[in-house]
């Protein structure tokens, strides 16, 4: 049986620079790091649930990527102004993961929390889940005008 110390990502062995047993050295000394920064270049973000923020003009999106979640066990509150989201991304073990021998599914609590923009109404939220994917549709608070102040003299 293969051990995952031993492993050399396929994308390694095709950018080798030195070959043979220094590049297996070298990838499981440093090939978390590399993999990490690689795949965050790439856009790719171990942040769960992965979210967007938007403002469309007349309201204030937040979209949160939720797959593997149910909806109604995700905590979502705001409080002065920080939106929070948390939750728990469970795992039912099978039979079949008995032959399980490598995977990047990740389980567990979680929690992510956002400043959300102070024209934001909170009190105004609509909420909308389609396919693992969370959309809170804010209103927007209406602009008010600075404030003048006079010196006097």
């Amino acid at each position: 049986m293969a051990s995952f110390c031993d492993y050399t990502p396929a994308s390694a062995k095709s950018r080798s620079l030195w070959g043979g047993d220094f590049d297996r050295l070298f990838y499981q000394s440093f090939g978390d790091i590399l993999g990490n920064v690689s795949n965050t270049l790439k856009g790719y973000n171990k942040a769960f649930p992965a979210v967007e923020m938007r403002d469309t003009g007349k309201e204030f999106l937040v979209t949160l990527e939720a797959a593997g979640v149910d909806p109604k066990e995700l905590d979502i509150a705001i409080e002065d102004g920080v939106l929070t989201v948390k939750g728990e991304k469970k795992h039912e073990h099978t039979e079949e993961d008995k032959g399980v021998f490598y995977s990047e599914r990740s389980v567990g609590t979680f929690q992510r929390s956002f400043q959300l923009p102070d024209y934001v109404d909170a009190e105004n939220v609509k909420t909308k889940s389609t396919n693992g994917v969370v959309t809170l549709t804010f209103g927007k608070l209406k602009e008010k005008a600075p404030k003048k102040i006079q010196i006097e003299a």
